[in-house]
């Protein structure tokens, strides 16, 4: 298996990129970008994006965020600044909650932390193995898969609603990183949808068990509009994690990393700035090979 490592580049304290489900993350490069004068970041390859199995039984958010976590064990890294959107923040809270010495400091983006109210929604779907007729789970089973090129896929994806607002950047790099050849010519998706789905499926139900775990400085980043981090999971967070800085991005969606990457990076470089994690002497973590 090639190495699912990605360096970004950058100097600064190392910081790693969790992407959000069925997102490479080479599409978060205008986001990342500004960052680099800062950081020196990298990402860990999606699993589902370096794996040609089937999703398996065991497949769950914890197992995910397990398979990073022994990622950075494997190349000695530690106290890093932990950087994730969506699926990609929860994995990085989960991970900083089980292996508190891997990260210095979190920056979550619009995380997928659902209210205690849905996820025991959720918990029944589940026990009556309904969770595949989740809105989610359905449509990501039905995502076209393949296309004749990468030209067709870029002309259909342009259509969606989904990509409407994306950073050109952004949408290009999906294009490329998203997609992968087929012996045939044909391109295909290289995050396959049943892995989305069955990610979507798994949303971790003992996720509030976990964040009074994290003690480190963090950035809950979130879209002013966004759907997806609820204002009563929100205020909940802000009780059960007092020491957190909450910060809405105005006029923002649930993907605004991809939407807004500028002025996200912007707001992540004050934070960073604020907590004194932009000096470029303090003592850097390690890549170790």
């Amino acid at each position: 298996m090639a190495s699912r490592w990605i360096d970004f580049g950058g100097e600064g304290l190392l910081a790693h990129l969790a992407s959000a489900n069925g997102i490479p993350p080479q599409a978060y490069t205008p986001f990342v970008t500004p960052l680099l004068d800062t950081l020196h970041v990298v990402a860990l390859s999606p699993w589902p994006m370096s794996t040609d199995a089937l999703p398996h039984r065991s497949c769950s958010w914890h197992w995910l965020a397990g398979d990073l976590a022994q990622a950075f064990h494997t190349r000695r890294m530690a106290h890093i600044i932990g950087m994730g959107h969506s699926l990609g923040a929860v994995l990085s809270l989960l991970a900083a909650a089980r292996h508190p010495i891997l990260f210095r400091a979190l920056i979550l983006m619009d995380p997928v932390i659902f209210p205690p109210s849905l996820l025991k929604l959720i918990r029944l779907l589940r026990i009556f193995r309904q969770e595949r007729f989740m809105p989610l789970v359905q449509k990501a089973r039905q995502r076209r898969r393949e296309f004749t090129s990468r030209d067709e896929a870029r002309a259909h994806y342009a259509q969606r609603p989904f990509f409407a607002r994306w950073h050109p950047q952004a949408f290009d790099a999906y294009i490329r990183y998203g997609l992968r050849e087929r012996e045939n010519g044909r391109v295909v998706l290289a995050y396959p949808p049943e892995w989305e789905a069955a990610v979507f499926a798994s949303v971790p139900t003992d996720i509030w068990k976990w964040i009074p775990r994290v003690h480190i400085p963090t950035l809950i980043l979130y879209g002013e509009q966004t759907h997806t981090f609820r204002p009563e999971a929100r205020e909940r967070l802000q009780k059960v994690w007092p020491h957190a800085h909450f910060q809405a991005l105005p006029n923002a969606g649930h993907m605004f990393p991809l939407e807004q990457p500028e002025e996200t990076a912007q707001v992540v470089r004050q934070w960073l700035h604020a907590q004194r994690l932009t000096e470029t002497h303090s003592s850097k973590s390690t890549t170790g090979s």
